[in-house]
C-alpha cells in the first residue's frame, strides 16, 4: 500500500504542454476507447477546448487519458497539456491507470437535475450532440428537445448491459 500523504502535504501540479509525438501509452491499458468514443472525444476537444490534461510521468508514460490522446491525434494536434506525476511507485502507476478509469463508473446520475440540464441546454440552442449521450439516451431523458431529432440521426446499433452496475450501453 503506497504511503498516504495528509490534506496539507497534496499538490495539483500544473499542466504543461508536450509534444504528442513524445508520449508513450502504456500497453497493458485494460481500457478501450471504441471509435465512437474517440469522435465523441474529439467532439468534446472541439466544442470546450482541451480542458483535461493528459497524466503521464517523467518517462513520459501516459498514465491517465488514452482516450484524449487518440482524440488529439485524431485531430492533428502537435501538443497536448500533460500533468506530470512522478510520486507513484510503479505498482501504484499501474494500480492508478485502471482506478483512474473505474472510479469514474462508480457514480450515478441525478436523473432529475440530468433531465432539468439538457432540457435547459437544449432551450438555449446548445448542440447537446456533445454531451456523449445517444439520441436513444437523450430521447429517454425527455421527448420535448427542440433540436436533438434535426442535428444528428442515430446510427444502429447495439445495446449491452453492464454486468457490474446495469446500465445500458449502445455499441457501434
Amino acid at each position: 500500500m503506497g504511503k498516504r500523504k495528509r490534506n496539507d502535504e497534496i499538490s495539483a501540479p500544473k499542466s504543461k504542454l508536450f509534444p504528442i509525438d513524445k508520449l508513450v501509452p502504456y500497453e497493458k491499458n485494460p481500457r478501450i476507447h471504441p471509435e465512437h468514443q474517440v469522435q465523441q472525444l474529439v467532439d468534446s476537444i472541439t466544442e470546450y477546448g482541451f480542458v483535461s490534461p493528459l497524466v503521464i510521468d517523467s518517462k513520459f508514460r501516459v498514465i491517465a487519458g488514452h482516450g484524449r490522446l487518440m482524440a488529439a491525434n485524431r485531430l492533428g494536434l502537435s501538443h497536448v497539456p500533460c500533468v506530470i506525476v512522478d510520486h507513484l511507485t510503479e505498482a501504484q502507476r499501474r494500480a492508478y491507470i485502471i482506478a483512474d478509469n473505474r472510479l469514474a463508473l462508480n457514480s450515478d446520475w441525478d436523473m432529475d437535475i440530468l433531465k432539468e440540464e439538457v432540457r435547459d441546454l437544449d432551450a438555449d440552442g446548445f448542440d447537446i450532440d456533445v454531451l456523449g449521450f445517444s439520441l436513444s439516451e437523450i430521447e429517454a431523458l425527455t421527448v420535448d428537445l427542440k433540436s436533438v431529432p434535426r442535428v444528428r440521426k442515430e446510427k444502429k446499433s447495439n445495446a449491452v448491459d453492464c454486468p457490474s452496475c446495469g446500465h445500458r450501453f449502445t455499441i457501434e
